[in-house]
């Protein structure tokens, strides 16, 4: 099923909407798919099969969420994407990697890839798995990307660390959570010669994208979760005039407003690039 997924996603754009009906039958096909798998390999590092790739992933649990939640079908379309785009790229960044799926399988495509999660638990269970699925062009780095190189708060959410953050960076925080230290970055400090960046920053992509230099978008391009109203109109102001911004939430189209640019995971990614009007490249 995921080699078919991998390969048919660009001819199918109209399932890529979350909540109509094409991508809810695919999403539950696909998690069907994924728990037979996880629940078949008994917690054995069974590789998953992409056709062209494959990569193992071993179960491992971050409170409400798992492994397996790390391939949902939003996360499959960006798989897609890295491997129908893998001749227009060479060199990426991961930024929120978690536990390296994302990073792994852009090794798989053929880039080289820099990747920063600053949660020490999940880092650790990152580098296992660069390890374990031997990725010579993976570097991992311990640290949070943000607009200054320094350090700050970051907030880990216990019953689910697929929401740690930034502090300040979310307004509503549910269950117990650890406040810990943690190194930071400048986003421009780390994009020479990148031609890709992926961002999944649990609400600090606004701080992040304030501080891109725009002119950045003449060699790169990024795709990654908007995850407030606010991170969608800081968008669209900066970006709007100046690069294709291309929305999940209208199967890839161009987004002509602020509302259609996605504002949580529940509706999808967004791709920025002044270079292509295209998500796939065709």
């Amino acid at each position: 099923m995921l080699e078919k997924l991998l390969t048919e996603l660009p001819m199918a754009k109209d399932s890529h909407e979350r909540g109509s009906l094409p991508y809810n039958s695919l999403y539950d096909d696909l998690k069907e798919y994924i728990y037979s798998h996880y629940a078949a390999s008994e917690g054995r590092d069974r590789e998953l099969d992409f056709g062209n790739i494959t990569i193992a992933m071993p179960y491992f649990s971050m409170g409400n969420c798992n492994t397996l939640n790390l391939f949902d079908l939003d996360e499959i379309i960006l798989f897609s994407f890295y491997w129908h785009n893998r001749d227009r790229y060479s060199s990426a960044i991961d930024i929120g990697a978690n536990i390296g799926a994302h990073s792994i399988f852009m090794d798989r495509c053929g880039f080289s890839v820099s990747c920063y999660e600053p949660d020490h638990i999940h880092f650790d269970e990152l580098t296992r798995n660069i390890s374990l699925n031997g990725c010579e062009n993976v570097k991992p780095f311990r640290v949070a990307v943000s607009d200054n190189n320094g350090v700050a708060r970051f907030i880990r959410i216990l019953d689910n660390t697929t929401s740690n953050h930034i502090q300040g960076s979310k307004d509503n925080v549910y269950g117990p959570t650890e406040d810990i230290e943690v190194p930071t970055v400048n986003i421009n400090d780390i994009i020479d010669g990148v031609d890709l960046v992926k961002i999944d920053a649990e609400g600090h992509e606004d701080t992040i994208l304030e501080e891109l230099h725009t002119d950045a978008f003449d060699s790169l391009d990024m795709v990654l979760e908007v995850s407030s109203t606010r991170s969608a109109e800081i968008i669209f102001n900066k970006f709007s005039g100046n690069c294709n911004l291309l929305s999940q939430k209208l199967n890839w189209n161009q987004a002509e407003s602020v509302k259609d640019i996605p504002v949580s995971y529940k509706e999808g990614s967004l791709f920025i690039s002044r270079r292509f009007d295209s998500f796939y490249g065709d």
